[in-house]
């Protein structure tokens, strides 16, 4: 089930050497938390409030996180899944719900496993041309679905934002 911007996430049905099949999803923490069962954290000492505070610790030197989590699926779920996949992706009308219509009927309960994090480098000549442009004049507007703390970090190593600057943050979901 590929990744976009809307979903914040993508999963991948798998079926190991023994036959069984199991769903696993990678995704952004809120909306991986959206999608966890009952017992979700038992892998972490200190449950979600530990695995939180991992993840704002990575956001805050810049890291891009992301969540993992995985789940056992019956063999007549993944068949009921993988039919209503299959039939939303040859649909002519209404595809894109369908196909999120067919995603939640799997990714759903997981057990939340590990998570990422990553150094997400901006490309070559970035940094100084944002820099540029700023010094010229214009307007710069960021607008991203990184963690906020990502967010402010990279603006800073792009010279956006300097210490000399106020920083509003405006928060939502």
């Amino acid at each position: 089930i590929p990744f976009n911007s809307t979903r914040k996430r993508m999963s991948a049905l798998v079926q190991g050497p023994d036959g069984k099949a199991r769903i696993l999803c990678k995704g952004a923490d809120n909306i991986m938390f959206g999608l966890t069962g009952k017992d979700s954290f038992k892998r972490f000492a200190g449950g979600r409030p530990a695995l939180d505070d991992c993840l704002q610790q990575f956001s805050r030197v810049g890291l891009r996180t992301l969540v993992l989590g995985r789940r056992d699926v019956s063999r007549s779920e993944k068949d009921k899944f993988l039919k209503a996949w299959r039939a939303a992706e040859t649909a002519t009308e209404d595809r894109k719900g369908r196909l999120a219509e067919a995603a939640a009927l799997i990714e759903r309960d997981f057990e939340i496993v590990g998570a990422t994090a990553i150094e997400d480098r901006l490309q070559d000549g970035v940094p100084e041309t944002i820099h540029d442009l700023a010094r010229a004049g214009v307007k710069i507007w960021v607008l991203t679905g990184d963690k906020v703390e990502t967010a402010i970090n990279i603006a800073h190593a792009c010279r956006l934002l300097d210490e000399s600057m106020y920083v509003v943050r405006l928060d939502y979901e």
